[in-house]
C-alpha cells in the first residue's frame, strides 16, 4: 500500500511538471501493447492478418495473465501513411503509456516510426514484424531493444535468385517493377544486383506508385520487352491490379513472380482462382509447415498443425504468415515480460534475448544478422498458386509440390 501511495504521489508530481512518465508506470491493472498497422489502404490485407494473429495471442495469454495482469493490445491504423504512423506511435507512447510495440507492416512505415523513436530516452521496446529493408537494419539494428522477426530483404532476393536458377528451362531475362517508396526501391536494387551477378539479364527496373489505379503503361512497356520473368515488388492492391491488367493486355511472360503480398486469401479471392493460377510469390511460412510444440511453453506455442486448426476454427480462414508472425511476436514479448518479472525495459529485453524455443512458425531465437543485434526467422520459401491453393515449390527440402512452368497464356485458360 505504501508503494502504491508513493507511485501515485510521484505520478502527480511528474504530471504537474508536464513530464511523460516512463512506461513502467503504466496502469497497474493491464499491460498495454501498441500495435500500428495499415488496417485500411493498400496494406490492409496483411495488416488484418497481423491483427488477427495478435488478437488470438492476446486472448490466449489472458487466460492465465502475465505478472497477474491482462495484456491489452491497442491497435492504431496508419493507413499506409508514414506521417499517420508516427502520430499514432507518439499517441501510444505519450497517452496510452504502452510498454512495447509489437507488429506492423511496411519498411517505409517502420523506418519513419523508428526514426521518431530516436527522441525518446529510453527508446520504446519493439518486437517488429514489418521491417525488412536493409536500410532499417543498418540504421537501427544495433539498438538492443528492437527485436526484428521479419527476414531482411537480402533473404528475399537471394531466395528468388536461387529459385530462378533452379527453374528448367532457366529464365534469361527479367523485368523488375517496384513501388516507389523504401520497401520497393531497396528490394528492387538488391534484386537487380543479385540477378545480374547470377547471369540473368535485367531488361528494365521501373518504379510505380503503390495504390495507383492504372498500371497499363508500365505493363505495356514490359510486354514489349517480352521478358521471361515479370517480377514486381509492391503491396496487395498492386498485385490484384497487375493480375487483372496483365490479363486485359494479354501479357504472357513465362513467369509472373512477386513477393509476400501475393499470398493472401484476399488476393486470390479478388482475382479468382483461375487468374491466380501459377503466379509465384515469396513467403516466410505456410500452414503446411510441420513444426512440433514448444517444450517450454506448449500452451502458447503448440505444434503448427494444432495452431493452424485453432486459428482456422476461430477465424474461418487460412492463416497468412503475418498472422503467425504477429502471434509469435506478441507471445515472445509477453514471455520476456514474464521472465523479467517486471515491465522495466532493460530487464525485459535481457529476458527476450534468452528466448530459445520452438514455435508454430519454427525455432525462435534472437541472434545477430549482418547489422542487427536481435533478429529471428531467416529462411524464406517460394510458393505457387495451383488450383486455388498455395504449394511450396522451393527450396526442395521443404517443397510440397512441383513447379508448374511456364505460365499458361491467358487465352488458353
Amino acid at each position: 500500500m505504501r508503494k502504491m501511495t508513493m507511485a501515485v504521489g510521484l505520478g502527480l508530481l511528474f504530471g504537474s511538471l508536464g513530464m511523460v512518465l516512463p512506461v513502467a508506470w503504466a496502469a497497474e491493472e493491464e499491460i498495454r501493447i501498441g500495435a500500428v498497422w495499415g488496417l485500411t489502404g493498400p496494406q490492409a490485407g496483411v495488416s488484418q492478418e497481423g491483427r488477427r494473429g495478435m488478437e488470438m495471442a492476446q486472448d490466449l495469454l489472458n487466460k492465465k495473465g502475465v505478472l497477474g495482469r491482462k495484456i491489452r493490445v491497442i491497435f492504431e491504423d496508419d493507413k499506409a501513411d508514414p506521417a499517420v504512423a508516427v502520430s499514432a506511435a507518439e499517441k501510444l507512447i505519450t497517452q496510452d503509456k504502452v510498454v512495447a510495440f509489437v507488429g506492423g507492416v511496411g519498411s517505409t512505415i517502420c523506418n519513419a516510426m523508428l526514426g521518431a523513436f530516436e527522441k525518446y530516452t529510453p527508446k520504446p521496446l519493439g518486437t517488429l514484424t514489418g521491417c525488412g529493408a536493409t536500410t532499417i537494419e543498418q540504421r537501427f539494428g544495433k539498438e538492443r531493444g528492437y527485436f526484428f522477426v521479419h527476414p531482411w530483404e537480402y533473404y528475399y532476393q537471394t531466395t528468388m535468385r536461387d529459385f530462378l536458377l533452379s527453374v528448367t528451362p532457366r529464365p534469361q531475362t527479367v523485368f523488375i517493377a517496384h513501388e516507389d517508396r523504401l520497401y520497393g526501391t531497396s528490394h528492387s536494387k538488391m534484386a537487380e544486383e543479385y540477378f545480374k551477378e547470377a547471369g540473368f539479364k535485367v531488361v528494365a527496373r521501373e518504379s510505380f506508385k503503390s495504390g495507383a489505379p492504372d498500371l497499363t503503361p508500365l505493363l505495356t512497356r514490359a510486354k514489349a520487352m517480352n521478358p521471361d520473368v515479370f517480377y514486381w515488388i509492391a503491396y496487395g492492391a498492386d498485385a490484384v491490379l497487375v493480375t487483372k491488367q496483365g490479363k486485359e493486355l494479354n501479357f504472357n511472360p513465362r513467369m509472373y513472380a512477386s513477393t509476400v503480398q501475393l499470398g493472401t486469401q484476399e488476393y486470390r479471392d479478388a482475382v479468382g482462382k483461375g487468374n491466380a493460377e501459377t503466379f509465384v510469390g515469396i513467403t516466410v511460412w505456410e500452414p503446411i509447415a510441420a513444426f512440433p510444440a514448444s517444450k517450454e511453453w506448449p500452451e502458447v506455442f503448440p505444434s503448427t498443425r494444432d495452431w493452424v486448426r485453432d486459428y482456422t476454427t476461430r477465424f474461418k480462414r487460412e492463416p497468412h504468415y503475418y498472422s503467425i508472425m504477429s502471434y509469435v511476436a506478441l507471445v515472445a514479448t509477453a514471455k520476456g515480460i514474464e521472465a523479467a518479472g517486471s515491465l522495466e525495459r532493460d530487464r525485459v529485453l535481457g529476458a527476450m534475448e534468452k528466448i530459445n524455443t520452438m514455435t508454430p512458425m519454427g525455432p525462435l531465437k534472437f541472434s545477430p544478422s549482418k547489422f542487427a543485434v536481435n533478429h529471428a526467422f531467416k529462411q524464406m520459401m517460394i510458393f505457387q498458386w495451383q488450383k486455388g491453393e498455395k504449394v511450396l515449390v522451393f527450396p526442395r527440402d521443404v517443397a510440397s509440390g512441383m513447379l508448374m512452368h511456364p505460365f499458361p497464356a491467358w487465352t488458353q485458360r
